[in-house]
């Protein structure tokens, strides 16, 4: 059963992608619970989450204002990175996995493995570690290049999670799970030094999560 934290994230989220709250719209905590219909206490946790993940930016010391950015912007980026991350790992394949990445990836894996068995309560936490994960694999390939294009841009950044949150909560965890399942794909890949398969794998997988921007019920 999802709880009023779950509820109040999924609703403000609806909001945004909905055009409700448009880009630039200040959104402050009692003006957001009074909507809602629900406690403050949920709903600062639903604002605390939704501006680590790009969906919002702090706007003074009371409030947020929604990010500037559009499904045609989340498009844009998904492509951009499908690219870009997949020269990374391209590159890390072929120099090979140093120890201190292994090891943090297997860390990521094993935090995504056990989140994902929390069910809804866990799919926060679990597109905060999808970040780290990406974030550590790009700085893997040791190129500066990579780093200054992907790094200060929160629409690249944030875009997979933002189109995987965009799903109803059923269809958001299995498409979840299949997101986790290319990860351990992607790391086996690159434990083999497999660059064609790496890269192949991470393009794929962000087609995917450009692919949830689509989605529409079935008739």
């Amino acid at each position: 059963m999802a709880t009023q934290q779950d509820q109040a994230a999924d609703a403000l989220r609806e909001l945004i992608l909905g055009g409700v709250l448009g880009a630039g719209s200040r959104v402050t905590e009692t003006a957001l619970a009074e909507r809602l219909g629900l406690s403050r206490t949920p709903v600062r946790h639903a604002l605390t989450v939704a501006a680590r993940q790009g969906w919002l930016s702090r706007c003074g010391s009371r409030g947020y204002r929604v990010s500037g950015f559009s499904i045609d912007d989340m498009r844009d980026a998904l492509d951009v990175r499908g690219i870009l991350e997949g020269v990374a790992v391209r590159t890390v394949a072929e120099q090979g996995l140093a120890a201190s990445v292994r090891q943090a990836l297997a860390q990521c894996l094993a935090e995504g493995d056990r989140l994902l068995a929390h069910g809804a309560a866990g799919e926060a936490a679990f597109l905060e570690m999808d970040v780290r994960l990406h974030a550590l694999l790009v700085k893997a390939a040791r190129n500066p290049a990579l780093d200054q294009l992907l790094a200060p841009n929160v629409h690249a950044v944030a875009a997979e999670a933002l189109a995987l949150q965009a799903l109803p909560p059923a269809v958001r965890r299995e498409a979840l799970r299949y997101a986790h399942r290319q990860h351990h794909a992607l790391a086996r890949a690159l434990e083999d030094g497999d660059s064609v398969r790496a890269e192949a794998l991470m393009r794929e997988h962000l087609h995917a999560a450009r692919e949830c921007l689509d989605w529409r019920p079935g008739p």
